[in-house]
């Protein structure tokens, strides 16, 4: 389990999950900003982990479909 715990805090995309989610929070409840400033600022975020996400899914394709020599 810490192993995966660990793997998971060298993910790029984790992290940025993870600090997308803290923004949204401190925004929500400690800023107090509203909807669309808040939107401006995690909106990045989600699309960066959103375009990692397909990015590594291609990557994991094309190595199940690469030729084995």
């Amino acid at each position: 389990m810490w192993s995966t715990v660990k793997e998971m805090l060298k993910s790029k995309k984790f992290l940025a999950a993870v600090l997308a989610g803290v923004v949204w929070i401190a925004g929500r409840f400690g800023a107090k900003l509203n909807t669309e400033e808040l939107l401006g600022a995690v909106s990045p975020l989600w699309a960066y982990v959103i375009a990692q996400g397909a990015a590594d899914f291609g990557k994991a394709k094309a190595a199940i479909e690469a030729p084995k020599t």
